[in-house]
This record gives C-alpha cells, sequence and structure tokens, in this order.
C-alpha cells in the first residue's frame, strides 16, 4: 500500500489493538472504515461511523491530489473534524491522518501509546549503521 503523503510504501501497525497501515517516513496512518469503526466504538461520545461518513460525504472539499492507497485512481478529499483536516475517501471510506493528527481526533490512541509508525526510528538506525560502517572502515 503505497502512503498517500509521501508515496513511500505503508507498513501494518497496531492502534489500541486495532490494525491500521502506517507510513514509515512521513508517519501518516491509514485507517479503513471497519478498522475506524472499531476505534471510534472505544471513544467516549464518538459518533458513529455511518453519521461520520454521512458528514464527511455531505461537508468535503477537493484535495491536495493525494490517492486513496486502497482505490489507488480515487482522489482523497479534504474533510474536517476537531479542528483537523484530514484525507477522506468517499469510495472505500477510508481516512488518511497525517503525523501528530490522529491524536487530536481519537485521543484514546494518544493514550494507549499508538506509535503512528517508525520513520525516526528507522532513520536513526539507518544513520548510525551508515556511519558506523564510514568509522571502521566498512564503506
Amino acid at each position: 500500500m503505497e502512503c498517500p503523503r509521501c508515496k513511500e510504501k505503508m507498513a501494518r501497525s497496531n492502534s489500541s489493538g486495532i490494525a491500521t497501515n502506517s507510513c514509515l517516513y512521513c508517519n501518516g496512518v491509514w485507517i479503513n472504515k471497519e478498522k475506524l469503526e472499531a476505534l471510534l466504538k472505544k471513544e467516549k461520545k464518538s459518533p458513529s461511523i455511518t453519521s461520520l461518513c454521512a458528514e464527511f460525504h455531505k461537508n468535503n472539499e477537493e484535495g491536495e491530489h493525494r490517492n486513496c492507497p486502497v482505490c489507488e485512481e480515487q482522489k482523497l478529499d479534504k474533510v474536517h473534524t476537531h479542528g483537523v483536516e484530514l484525507d477522506f475517501c468517499h469510495s472505500c471510506n477510508g481516512l488518511f491522518f497525517d503525523e501528530g493528527e490522529i491524536e487530536k481526533v481519537l485521543p484514546i490512541s494518544h493514550k494507549e501509546k499508538f506509535e503512528p509508525g517508525s520513520g525516526t526510528y528507522f532513520a536513526t538506525e539507518s544513520l548510525f549503521w551508515l556511519l558506523a560502517g564510514v568509522f571502521t572502515g566498512g564503506c
């Protein structure tokens, strides 16, 4: 699955016991309709998935040309909730969260130590091994 933001490959991850897809580079998170519904059920006072999707279908604007990672050719539209601009697919009802947005929209995911991706870890780890190779004469 390709990240809508940076076009890098997304990896399966876990948010509050719910499988999601996270970008290891930009820390964006893709959540499909079924997984979003499961997360909403854990959140107090959250809307139903049906009312949320209906609201998103009604109130949206053209996005910045990001493609849905599931539908591929379907463009994502911008939707606004909790003061956050999200990317929504009208075809599959999936949502893309840029880094930090999921914690603002679904605070329970932040309380349960949601890890949106490992981009920083992999970048640091790669840099470490590169430098280790340079200093030990491996490169």
